[in-house]
């Protein structure tokens, strides 16, 4: 190997060539943070001092630059590596002291914090957007669909988001030196480097083929809430890998990876079913074949370049895409390691994307629990909870208190149903905190049947309701389309649908009903009728029969008739305290036997 000359630079000043450099290791892969490793000699036992670490040069935050060349060589020095000191280690095997120095690319800013957002637009717009809040720069090829209108952010980094969205979209990430690019996965053009076993210089080389994630095929659907059900399927296009003469679906068929099916379900945009379906065949096919060749060490390559291996035999031979580069220099020279292919696993199985269940404040529970309601103590938190007893706990050792959920809650309205002490609840935990319990709702079983008349349950499903502790009813019989409420069988509204009629009831036998003949009252006594302002009857014929006697009282009272009046008796009598009146064009008064007027005063005109 030639001699290598490394220059290291912090903030833009070399390091003075007083310092021995012991070893560089740079790695760069594809969806990954570039990272690099410096290893330097420093401090001495007798002067008890250590005069590189102790310098600016290597404080963490500084940006750090690598640089190489072949010495003789007519290629200037290349970076290999930018990024930021992260680590500053000193360590000691008992003879000499060394300076550690990790450092990490400037988008390592983008994996620092979890973040919770709403962001609207295409996910080339939105991620451009995240890149460049972390102060690198942002370089997306190709076009992505749909344009969002509400792409939700819960409590991840950006960078764990971004590859994500970026998976969903069939987009390779590559950063380089605060750069953060992304293109679509695919091999296309020429190779940019070819190496050619027993030709090329080559130290060693790892490659294998791996048919245990190939599918035949890929689609993916999602729920379509017009239709009510699963969309029809999205094909995943496919991809042709330029290497090797095995056939990702061929394989497939044989390992038993016929069909892979993708299935979301929540609404997704066709376009976002299919690059979904896109990218996951893409990612299979990536994984049938990986590895790695290692060479002379050389700065002109870079991720997502095509690679070509020739002579690797016909499983391995053609072309790849370059998903990773390591420079390692020590005293054996600089070497080149150049990885093709990718991981089966998509980044969404990654252990740590979401956040720790419970906040990873205590042990989390998962999923929904049994719980049975205790009885009714006040809570002294004052927030209308409920104590239940959970499976495990021993009830001697502590009961839970348990939130309430309901249809409808809010200041001074709402629903109100708090369950009674032996039912059985469902339980959940807010955040998967065992602390924060809310009762979703109530079962029914064989020990707490439902109310009687009510138990046999039958495929048309037509009775529903509402029956409390003590009986009052709210009954739906979808059949005869009739709503009932019972506070006691004797008591009761009732609305028929079919019958078109309205029926209230009540215990003294008082019953009114409405119909299409109108309205009936029967009254088991008495029936008043008193207003503070006007009562007014009005209709085509009115009619008041009485068995014994009618009164009508009042200080005046006033009969009027557009055509005739007629007051018809075994006797009729008129009389007034002060006068009575008889006037009119003709004025008729006729008896069959005698005619009596009587008064203070009488004219007759």
């Amino acid at each position: 190997m030639s001699v290598v000359t490394a220059t290291i630079k912090s903030e833009g000043k070399a390091l003075k060539a007083i310092y021995r450099l012991v070893s560089i290791d740079t790695n760069r892969e594809v969806n990954r943070i570039p990272f690099a490793q410096l290893i330097l000699v420093d401090g001495d036992a007798a002067t008890r001092k250590f005069p590189l670490s102790d310098e600016a040069f290597f404080e963490p935050g500084n940006e750090i630059e690598i640089m190489l060349r072949h010495e003789g060589g007519k290629k200037a020095s290349a970076t290999v590596f930018k990024g930021l000191a992260m680590r500053h280690a000193l360590e000691s095997d008992g003879e000499e002291s060394i300076l550690r120095i990790e450092l990490r690319d400037a988008a390592y800013a983008m994996t620092v914090t979890r973040k919770s957002a709403v962001h609207k637009g295409t996910d080339n717009a939105i991620l451009k957007k995240l890149i460049q809040a972390a102060k690198v720069k942002a370089k997306i090829k190709g076009g992505t669909k749909p344009k969002h209108t509400e792409m939700v952010q819960y409590y991840c980094t950006d960078w764990d988001f971004m590859l994500s969205r970026a998976e969903a979209q069939n987009l390779a990430v590559a950063v380089h030196d605060g750069e953060v690019a992304l293109q679509p996965l695919k091999i296309s053009g020429s190779a940019k480097h070819k190496f050619e076993y027993g030709i090329s210089p080559i130290y060693s080389f790892d490659l294998e083929a791996d048919a245990g994630s190939q599918y035949a095929k890929v689609q993916s659907q999602a729920w379509d809430k017009k239709k009510n059900a699963m969309s029809k399927a999205s094909k995943g296009a496919a991809f042709a890998l330029s290497q090797s003469n095995l056939k990702g679906d061929a394989l497939a068929k044989k390992v038993g990876g016929t069909e892979l099916m993708l299935t979301s379900a929540v609404p997704l945009d066709p376009a976002e079913t299919q690059s979904w379906a896109d990218g996951r065949l893409a990612r299979s096919r990536m994984s049938l074949l990986r590895g790695s060749v290692t060479v002379p060490g050389f700065a002109e390559i870079e991720l997502l370049d095509v690679m070509e291996l020739i002579g690797f035999g016909a499983r391995f031979k053609g072309k790849a895409l370059v998903t990773g580069i390591r420079h390692q220099v020590d005293e054996a020279g600089w070497r080149t390691h150049i990885q093709f292919g990718l991981p089966a696993e998509p980044f969404y199985q990654t252990p740590d994307i979401l956040d720790a269940p419970a906040a990873g404040l205590l042990p989390a529970v998962h999923g929904l629990q049994p719980g049975i309601v205790e009885a009714f103590k006040e809570d002294p938190d004052k927030q209308f909870r409920v104590q239940i007893k959970l499976p495990g706990i021993d009830p001697a050792k502590g009961i839970v208190w348990a939130r309430l959920a309901m249809p409808d809650a809010g200041k001074q309205r709402g629903h109100l149903f708090r369950p009674e002490k032996g039912d059985e609840v469902v339980v959940g935990f807010f955040n998967d905190d065992p602390r924060q319990a809310v009762i979703l709702g109530s079962l029914y079983s064989s020990t707490n049947k439902p109310p009687k008349g009510w138990e046999k349950w039958a495929a048309d499903n037509i009775n529903k309701g509402f029956v409390s502790k003590t009986g009052i009813t709210i009954g739906i019989d979808d059949k005869e389309q009739v709503l009932t409420l019972l506070t006691s069988e004797k008591q009761s509204i009732k609305i028929d649908e079919k019958k078109k009629t309205i029926e209230i009831i009540d215990l003294n036998k008082n019953k009114i009903t409405l119909n299409d003949k109108g309205v009936v009252m029967e009254v088991a006594d008495k029936l008043s009728i008193e207003a503070k302002g006007d009562i007014e009857i009005k209709g085509k014929n009115i009619k008041m029969e009485a068995s014994d006697d009618v009164e009508v009282k009042g200080k005046n009272i006033k009969l009027e008739a557009s055509a005739d009046v007629a007051a018809k008796g075994a006797n009729v009598k008129l009389n007034g305290s002060a006068g009575v009146e008889a006037k009119g064009a003709n004025v008729k008064v006729d008896g069959s036997a005698s005619v009596v007027i009587k008064g203070a005063k009488v004219d007759v005109q």
